[in-house]
């Protein structure tokens, strides 16, 4: 019965070193830098303000919009989709874009006053 639960207990240690070491999660960086992040999402605020308060009432045409922004930027949908993916499991980068992200349209929005 020893032998057994030494080597069930080997098998087990193994499996429990290659799942560790397999998890590890490697931060690596975002397809999207986070100054170009910032730009899109910015537009993406200010393109959704102004379709808010517009006539614009279906909502394919405020994919156009949207799929434009892409475009101006250089980025697809599947770019963005995958820094979008990347940001939120790297939370504090997140937190910084938007950060900057809010900053930028304090500052439009003083500018206005």
């Amino acid at each position: 019965m020893n032998r057994f639960f030494s080597k069930t207990s080997y098998w087990l240690v193994i499996g429990l070193l290659a799942c560790l070491t397999s998890c590890k999660v490697d931060k690596g960086k975002p397809i999207i830098g986070k100054e170009k992040m910032v730009e899109i999402i910015y537009d993406y605020y200010i393109t959704e303000g102004t379709l808010d308060v517009s006539t614009i009432p279906a909502d394919h045409k405020r994919h156009y919009y949207y799929c434009h922004i892409l475009e101006k930027h250089g980025v697809t949908e599947a770019e963005f989709d995958s820094a979008l993916v990347w940001y939120s499991r790297n939370t504090d980068d997140f937190a910084e874009v938007h950060g900057l992200v809010v900053n930028k349209l304090k500052e439009e929005q003083s500018k206005l006053k």
